[in-house]
């Protein structure tokens, strides 16, 4: 379960991404009406990620208590991290 939530977060991570890249192409162009018809699907993906955290939290938790070594998610969190990372830093350019 672990593994499959953090791919379902890697995908919500990687279409927030491109909804942001259209964004800024919006903006660019003045077509503000495309930016309010993406803010919905961007808002439901915020949300799904956030809530996809939390039950990443309690397996990793689970796991833990079960004795599993989480380390073996390390690389995996650590991708996912970075591209939240790139998402933040696309907000900042």
């Amino acid at each position: 379960m672990i593994n499959q939530t953090i791919e379902k977060m890697l995908e919500l991570v990687l279409k927030m991404e491109e909804a942001i890249q259209l964004d800024i192409k919006d903006i660019k162009a003045a077509k503000h009406e495309n930016l309010l018809n993406r803010n919905d699907d961007k808002q439901n993906m915020m949300q799904d990620i956030v809530d996809l955290k939390q039950e990443l939290n309690g397996f990793l938790v689970q796991a833990m208590q079960e004795g599993q070594d989480i380390n073996a998610y390390k690389e995996k969190v650590d991708n996912l991290e970075s591209e939240l990372r790139d998402i933040i830093n696309q907000r900042d350019d």
